[in-house]
């Protein structure tokens, strides 16, 4: 590009694109309907203005509840970090409706049945040494 973007007619900007969009895989045009929008796409596709997205940084919760990959001030986290307080004893799914919603309200059982769904999910897909069973109105985190 030896002119400015800004300076270019509108058969330049075309051509320009096309150079760029080609070769990254992009359908050549035949028109911009504005020079702002031609020099927003040109800008997009050149080296100079991909701008490389920044990694997102994780935050990492302590104890089981990093190790489930639980993002703080879930549900799910709740769920987790109670039932890792309580590790290999059974809980009275009332008593986990109250520690993960705050109050004793049996219409969140179907909730609380999704998070721990949510639990189970997690404990397949990273192979965590735990599982999790349901007896009687009673939910158990074990180690394996």
């Amino acid at each position: 590009m030896s002119k400015k973007l800004s300076e270019m007619k509108g058969s330049e900007l075309v051509a320009e694109y096309n150079r760029l969009a080609i070769p990254a895989g992009k359908k050549p045009i035949k028109r911009f309907a504005t020079t702002k929008d031609a020099i927003k796409r040109i800008e997009a596709l050149s080296p100079k203005g991909k701008k490389k997205a920044e990694p997102k940084q994780k935050k990492v919760m302590p104890g089981i509840c990093g190790e489930f990959g639980c993002r703080e001030g879930t549900n799910r986290a709740s769920l987790v970090s109670y039932l890792g307080s309580h590790l290999e004893k059974e809980v009275a799914i009332s008593t986990l409706i109250k520690e993960v919603y705050g109050k004793d309200d049996a219409a969140k059982t179907t909730a609380l049945r999704m998070a721990l769904k949510g639990a189970r999910v997690m404990i397949k897909k990273s192979k965590l040494p735990y599982e999790v069973s349901i007896n009687e109105g009673k939910v158990k985190l074990s180690r394996t």
